[in-house]
């Protein structure tokens, strides 16, 4: 950890809610002006990196050429990829004891309900953004006394401010966030304050304002310029009973993520954009250098002015037209001719595309990445660029899996100490089928930890892991339940139970009623028999009375019998037959009873 200048960390030992307002403005003030001072290289290079993300440069509109905007498309490529995954929490129960392990396993419902509820994975892909704009990011989780529901927003780097120079391991000592809103709606959220807010904007109600939003572990302060709006302890922690919190003490409700971390300060050393800077650049001058040699490569006509044409009649000429004649008066035809420029040296088109290959190269986001193909590639190649992009890709997935792991402790604080009736939430299994869960703050267990499962953000490469399942099948080298699950089907076992039954031959326990008599009600099976001994009657073939015939049987033999015209003697087969599976029937019926 850095060093720290002014006497701000032993200023932050001396702070407790009984300093007076005006020694607690001046000390926040000096925090603000500390944390500016931090951050201004971070705003410079944000700055330009998102004018890159957004337009391929950081040129003058009216001074741009051909952009091929690369770092865009590599960003948004990395975006769905890192964040198409649900994490899923792993909490280990206070105690072994039944209850403890069942309030265990339902905490980890909740908090992926809480996850899919708040559509985390949109805010998720807004904090890529700004992270690799800005070069870090910040999440906030609060409690919405409106919705009564935990809350959890992505703060725009903008309204960040925060000592800079320290860890991030060590996270934030003190956090402010700017927010904007006009005095009447300052007036609304610090109504005690009303008197010094008018005179402030000299009752001029529209007046935009912005205050601060400053937070400690232990304090939270509202401020605009110099005068103090609100200041209160934590209130996301209850100090009357250590035993209503899950957190064993107060913590700020801001959490910083950032890349490439040097342990120098919260935000990156430097980020994707950054390094695809000189490439893009690179980029962008070859495209321009191509399209303006291929405006040159069509040449120029040039005339003489022996041609019988005047300067004037000659550049009234359009020479795109095929259909349009030349008539000049005196001259030969080849004093007007059309000079040709040179076209580029190869290198040019080729630097053009190793710039585009180098930007693939940095941020992991090859062809085979984008679901593109481009020129011969082989599988295995494929497969090896897929694999490397992966790895790349994966560094954003885990340091958003180490947040989203904050956020779940977080939001059990803030249930802990808010939630103070039940709350029914519902909770849709992987079987599509919805489960009811009840809970409330007896829910939360003091020693219950909670974790991710690792990986659980980044998608599966289902297709690598199905080729590689199918070769160790075709080597016998692994089971059909496994081989089943790599495949992605839902239910292995029990597919592989019917393989081998298949494979046995035990169509009988494979499919049940297979080669069996049909028996009463089984419809299906009582209209084929029927219909088989149709044709069979019909072809002057007596059959014997069906044991299991039914009034479904019976039926298709009469519809047969109405809607065919039949010989005396085929018919004649079609009534003996008919009555002796009435009486079966009728037999059945009575011995039922």
């Amino acid at each position: 950890m850095m060093k720290h200048q002014d006497g701000i960390d032993e200023l932050m030992k001396e702070l407790s809610i009984d300093i007076p307002d005006e020694d607690l403005v001046q000390i926040t003030n000096k925090w603000l002006d500390k944390g500016n001072a931090s951050l201004q290289s971070v705003r410079k290079n944000s700055n330009k990196s998102k004018s890159y993300y957004l337009h391929g440069t950081d040129l003058q509109e009216n001074q741009r050429q051909v952009i091929d905007n690369k770092i865009h498309q590599s960003i948004e490529t990395i975006i769905p990829i890192a964040t198409s995954g649900v994490p899923v929490p792993n909490i280990l129960a206070a105690s072994e004891k039944t209850e403890a392990l069942d309030r265990a396993t339902m905490w980890e419902k909740v908090l992926q309900s809480v996850y899919r509820r708040q559509k985390i994975q949109k805010k998720m892909e807004k904090a890529l953004r700004y992270l690799n704009i800005a070069n870090f990011v910040v999440f906030k989780y609060r409690f919405n006394p409106e919705t009564f529901d935990v809350e959890t927003s992505v703060i725009h780097p903008d309204r960040c401010i925060f000592d800079n120079d320290r860890n991030i391991d060590d996270g934030f000592n003190w956090f402010a966030e700017k927010i904007t809103v006009d005095a009447e709606e300052l007036v609304k959220r610090f109504p005690k304050k009303e008197k010094e807010i008018k005179a402030f904007v000299q009752n001029k109600m529209g007046t935009v304002l912005t205050y601060e939003e400053i937070w400690t572990d232990e304090l939270q302060i509202a401020k605009v310029k110099n005068i103090l709006l609100a200041k209160q302890k934590n209130p996301n922690f209850d100090y009357k009973n250590e035993k209503g919190n899950y957190f064993d003490k107060p913590k700020i409700p801001y959490l910083p993520v950032n890349m490439f971390d040097m342990g120098e300060t919260i935000s990156g050393a430097t980020s994707l954009i950054e390094q695809s800077i000189p490439l893009q650049d690179t980029l962008n001058k070859r495209k321009s250098q191509i399209d303006k040699n291929a405006q040159i490569v069509n040449g120029k006509v040039v005339g003489t002015g022996a041609n019988g044409l005047s300067k004037q009649e000659f550049s009234e000429i359009d020479w795109t037209n095929p259909g349009e004649g030349i008539f000049m008066s005196e001259g030969e035809v080849g004093d007007i001719i059309r000079v040709s420029g040179s076209p580029l040296p190869v290198f040019v088109e080729n630097d053009m595309h190793d710039s585009r290959n180098q930007i693939d190269n940095l941020m992991g986001t090859h062809s085979t990445t984008r679901g593109e193909r481009e020129g011969r590639e082989t599988a295995t190649g494929r497969s090896i660029l897929s694999q490397a992009d992966r790895g790349r890709i994966d560094i954003f997935s885990r340091r958003l899996e180490e947040v989203v792991e904050l956020l779940f402790k977080g939001w059990t604080q803030i249930i802990k100490v808010y939630f103070t009736g039940k709350k029914v939430i519902s909770f849709v299994q992987e079987s599509k089928i919805k489960e009811r869960i009840i809970f409330d703050q007896k829910s939360i267990d003091s020693g219950m930890d909670i974790e991710i499962i690792p990986g659980t953000l980044l998608p599966k490469d289902s297709v690598s892991r199905q080729q590689a399942a199918l070769t160790l099948a075709n080597a016998q080298m692994i089971s059909i339940v496994d081989l089943y699950r790599e495949m992605g089907f839902k239910s292995p076992s029990e597919m592989a139970k019917r393989w081998v039954l298949q494979q046995q031959g035990n169509f009988q326990e494979l499919i049940p009623g297979f080669g069996q008599p049909a028996g009463e009600g089984d419809v299906e099976n009582q209209i084929l028999k029927a219909e088989d001994e149709n044709k069979r009657m019909a072809a002057g073939e007596p059959q014997p009375p069906f044991e299991g015939a039914d009034a479904n049987h019976l039926a298709v033999h009469e519809q047969f019998i109405s809607q065919n015209e039949l010989s005396p003697e085929v018919k004649q087969l079609f009534i003996d037959h008919m009555q002796a599976e009435v009486k079966i029937v009728e037999e059945r019926s009575n011995n039922t009873i």
